[in-house]
């Protein structure tokens, strides 16, 4: 079998699963945020079932609509801390503390081994540290909180195997870009993908989750990526209690085999409105843009402040185009500082957002007026994410957002800017 299907046998207490099964499998940590969770609150209740019977097993994010600036959801969130409490719940991360899926790993809430489920779309993360991680609706939520069991299709499995190195200014954003250009976007529903090879023993552990998180957008199931040594000590760092890698069976056979060549990844972006288009930054042309964004699950982590400022150091963010930059969580924050990149982006004119989604999930930040043209390094560029539905949406990795804020224009990074990477 292949670890994920030995995870899901495990949860379902089998010895054996196959693909096409469903089970019914005992979940072992839950995430539900605070834009789910008065919903989830509300289902509870209408149904007269309002008591939580795991509540060790949950963990609660303030990461979306904060701080709120409507009273309507700043009266959710008030009656979501209530109930909580009632519910005994105690693995609370109120505002501030970060987004959900940077946080969660960091925290020592997934381990390799586990089955994880949250109440948003990217809870695929979880799959860089060796578990089994996806996202789930409010009511199948509330049938968790109640149970501790969700149902599950055992998926068939994709191998992409990667090989080469990243060239300097190519990132996990380009690595996703690419595997959408040229598998679609539609090409791995209901199925789970597996990321191995040399290419991925290489990356960091923070590019690893960005990969894993992106993957919800070829419609994966799960993401999944073999724990190894630097798994094991950065579950070690975060606090893991306990650790249980699973590792697929020799003789295992693949839905599907993909190579990819890393070296062949260029800086790509995806154009308006979505990932049906996707093209190298070079071939872009001068589009003048409104507003830049570095943040959310895939974009605020600390290499991110580090590419940006690496590359906006000394420089200033041209007049007329702004600048947002949303921490993924307090940790991250607080290097940023004490490595002088908060100060580096300021004096360079960005804007500095606490710990959130920020632009990404907010119903309140970074929002566009009328035909405002926006280049981000989040996970998405729907219409209307970012306010008018006439606005234009561009999404890049880090280092493109952060040559083209300072030139006001949509642009690749330059050799000057590469050199300044390779040192990083």
């Amino acid at each position: 079998m292949h670890a994920i299907e030995k995870i899901l046998a495990r949860a379902a207490g089998k010895e054996v699963v196959q693909a096409g099964e469903i089970i019914n499998a005992e979940v072992d940590i839950t995430m539900i945020h605070d834009r789910a969770g008065p919903r989830v609150m509300e289902l509870l209740k209408q149904n007269n079932t309002p008591w939580v019977n795991i509540p060790e097993k949950v963990a609660v994010f303030f990461d979306h609509d904060v701080s709120p600036t409507k009273i309507g959801s700043a009266t959710k969130q008030h009656e979501w801390r209530i109930f909580m409490e009632e519910q005994n719940i105690t693995k609370i991360f109120d505002i501030g503390s970060g987004v959900s899926h940077i946080v969660m790993p960091r925290k020592g809430l997934i381990e390799p081994g586990a089955l994880m489920v949250g109440t948003d779309s990217h809870s695929c993360t979880g799959g860089a540290l060796g578990a089994v991680a996806t996202g789930i609706g409010e009511t199948e939520m509330a049938s968790v909180l109640l149970t501790g069991k969700l149902w599950f299709k055992i998926p068939k499995i994709v191998n992409i195997i990667f090989t080469g190195n990243l060239n300097v200014g190519v990132g996990p954003k380009d690595i996703s870009l690419y595997l959408l250009k040229n598998l679609g976007t539609d090409s791995l529903i209901y199925t789970a993908v597996e990321f191995s090879g040399q290419g991925v023993s290489d990356l960091s552990m923070s590019d690893r989750m960005a990969l894993t998180s992106m993957s919800i957008q070829m419609g994966a199931k799960f993401a999944y990526i073999a724990p190894d040594e630097k798994t094991l000590q950065f579950c070690k760092e975060s606090g893991v209690l306990r650790s249980r890698p699973v590792f697929t069976d020799d003789d295992y056979v693949y839905k599907d085999i993909i190579n990819v060549d890393l070296k062949e990844v260029e800086p790509l972006i995806a154009l308006p409105h979505g990932f049906d288009e996707i093209i190298p930054v070079k071939k872009v042309p001068k589009v003048p843009i409104d507003q830049t964004v570095i943040g959310s699950c895939t974009g605020g982590r600390l290499e991110d402040l580090r590419i940006a400022a690496a590359i906006l150091e000394g420089k200033k963010v041209s007049s007329g185009t702004r600048l947002i930059v949303t921490l993924g969580s307090r940790e991250i924050y607080l290097s940023a500082l004490e490595e002088g990149l908060i100060s580096i982006l300021v004096e360079a004119g960005a804007s500095i957002n606490p710990p959130r989604c920020g632009p990404c999930g907010s119903a309140c930040d970074g929002l566009l007026g009328p035909n405002e043209v926006c280049l981000t390094n989040a996970n998405r560029n729907f219409k209307g994410r970012l306010g008018s539905p006439d606005a234009k949406i561009y999404l890049a990795s880090t280092a493109a957002v952060a040559t083209s804020a300072a030139a006001g224009y949509i642009t690749a990074p330059s050799k000057e800017d590469l050199e300044k990477l390779s040192n990083i």
